[in-house]
């Protein structure tokens, strides 16, 4: 972790850190006025879990939120094959099989559906509208599926959106369907799903706007090397 400090003043102190179990301290920080600069480095080995980065410099206290989570083998995920004419899974390599990830929710992957397989539709066009993810609205989560990024704002960060599903587009294609994130227009109130689950023949289709490839803005680009986009997408496919 690189730690940057600015002062509107100017600052020559001590920065003390702690995470986990380890702690340590960085001598003779030194900034200028209003002049952001990296002041230290630190380095930790950590498991699987959740941790606070605290650091203080010249009484002032800061904390930040580490989630630490262990990388998917997408090889193992044995079954399961990707359709994605949108280029989007590029970095993704699975073994295979009848359920599927796919970019565009299309006959064939419905008839998949229809016959006992499991299909994941990652969509950014198809059945989407866009809107704003992180100002007027509000997020609703269905218990169980979304419980490590409900509320998580730092680890939603990664899979954030500028598009939400259609309802209208839903009722259409599926008639019935479960809402597992939902948006709620806090200036109008109207509702546009995120994430929803179908029940189709003998399978299930889930189709999301949230982007576990990330590529927006600084997320990470592709689902192997975005955290939280890895870890929405195998619980997705495992769930």
């Amino acid at each position: 972790f690189r730690i940057g400090l600015r002062d509107m003043l100017g600052v020559r102190a001590r920065l003390y850190w702690k995470l986990a179990d380890k702690v340590g301290r960085i001598e003779d920080v030194r900034v200028s006025p209003n002049e952001p600069r990296v002041v230290g480095e630190i380095s930790v080995d950590l498991d699987r879990g959740d941790y606070h980065l605290q650091v203080t410099c010249d009484g002032v206290l800061r904390d930040w939120p580490i989630w630490v989570v262990s990388k998917v083998d997408w090889t193992q995920l044995t079954g399961w094959s990707k359709h994605d004419p949108a280029q989007e899974f590029d970095d993704l390599d699975l073994p295979g099989g009848d359920h599927l990830i796919t970019t565009v929710l299309d006959r064939q992957a419905v008839d998949r559906a229809k016959s006992g397989a499991n299909i994941v539709a990652v969509l950014a066009a198809q059945g989407t509208a866009p809107m704003p993810f992180w100002r007027e609205c509000a997020f609703e989560f269905a218990p169980g599926l979304m419980e490590d990024f409900a509320g998580h704002w730092h680890r939603l960060w990664g899979i954030a959106t500028d598009r939400a599903i259609d309802p209208e587009w839903l009722r259409r294609t599926f008639g019935d369907y479960e809402v597992l994130m939902n948006r709620v227009d806090t200036r109008t109130y109207r509702e546009h799903p995120y994430l929803v689950r179908a029940k189709v023949g003998k399978g299930t289709v889930t189709v999301t706007t949230l982007r576990p490839q990330g590529g927006h803005g600084a997320q990470p680009h592709g689902v192997t090397k975005n955290p939280s986009g890895s870890v929405f997408l195998a619980t997705l496919v495992r769930s």
